[in-house]
């Protein structure tokens, strides 16, 4: 007697594990991706915000960045952003989420948290050099 179909039902568990398997470094990969992108995008554009000559209003800044990092992130969600302002810092809080429905991935990329806070400090000091030359320049 010939049997029929064994292999097939091997695969149908091999392939369903090594699918899950696949999604799961998938969604780790897009995740360390937004890490890197929310921290370079949001400590490049408080740089750039800050040390410019005419400062941005705050409100078109928070704007932008936020557009900024809405089109280049794949899997967090960005709710708010706030900047907290030092007598020479400012403290910039990024507050997301994670829209994963699977609860197992959704507890080890989020911690359990339902959002999650990224925050940069980025100081406030002019250089002397922009000092001078503003000196100079209004005398």
């Amino acid at each position: 007697m010939r049997m029929k179909g064994v292999y097939t039902v091997e695969a149908v568990f091999i392939m369903s594990i090594c699918i899950w398997v696949m999604v799961a470094l998938c969604y780790g990969g897009m995740y360390v991706h937004d890490i890197v992108v929310l921290e370079s995008v949001t400590n490049e554009e408080a740089a750039a915000w800050l040390s410019s000559s005419g400062q941005k209003q705050e409100k078109v800044w928070l704007a932008d960045l936020r557009k900024d990092l809405d089109n280049k992130l794949f899997l967090f969600q960005v709710r708010t952003i706030k900047v907290k302002s030092g007598w020479n810092e400012k403290k910039i809080r990024v507050h997301y989420t994670v829209p994963v429905s699977w609860n197992l991935l959704k507890k080890i990329l989020s911690g359990n948290k339902s959002e999650i806070v990224f925050e940069t400090v980025r100081e406030t000091v002019v250089p002397a050099e922009s000092m001078w030359e503003k000196e100079i320049k209004h005398g």
